[in-house]
């Protein structure tokens, strides 16, 4: 009537899964709510908005099963041609110093052409300037749409990513982020 009990029990397990692992989310962020609202002895870090202890972001990434071949475009280490599984750690940088690194994006797309591509990079922290910006061979410019398409399986040019430490930055852990949109995939 119900069909095989073992498939049942599977589902069962993929649901309880699921509503277990979400119930763990909610704690996690509850409990980061409760101790923004608690009264510290260490001075509060600055926050976008000027006041006391908060969340500013949250990350939550995924990874790619081993059968899979998604429509996306890789980050490819000019020099290693390897792809970037870490991210770009510059180490201890001094204020007003600048330094550059050069890389590619490679489409790991099967059957797609990645057109309309841009870069924008996007600081993590607080008090920062015009951090990173990209030149793919007609000057330095803090969000690049490249100029040609990226056929599937295919490299674009290479384009240098440069880092700039203002003089006057704060001293502490800093962040960025490289993000890349695609118009369209044909």
């Amino acid at each position: 009537m119900f069909g095989n009990p073992r498939h049942l029990a599977t589902g069962l397990v993929r649901t309880l899964v699921v509503a277990s692992s979400t119930l763990a989310i909610l704690l996690v962020c509850f409990a980061i709510y409760q101790y923004t609202q608690l009264e510290h002895d260490a001075p509060p870090r600055a926050t976008t908005d000027g006041g006391g202890y908060g969340v500013l972001c949250w990350h939550v990434y995924g990874e790619i099963s081993a059968s899979e071949t998604p429509d996306r475009l890789l980050y490819i280490d000019n020099a290693t041609a390897l792809e970037f599984k870490k991210p770009k750690d510059y180490g201890d940088v001094a204020r007003g110093s600048a330094e550059t690194y050069a890389m590619k994006l490679r489409n790991n797309s099967a059957s797609l052409t990645a057109s309309t591509v841009q870069l924008i990079a996007e600081a993590l922290f607080q008090g920062s300037g015009a951090w990173y910006d990209f030149d793919e061979g007609s000057g330095f410019t803090a969000t690049l749409s490249l100029a040609s398409s990226i056929a599937n399986g295919a490299d674009s040019p290479v384009i240098t990513v440069r880092r700039i430490t203002p003089d006057a930055e704060a001293l502490g852990l800093h962040e960025g982020r490289l993000q890349v949109s695609v118009g369209s995939w044909a």
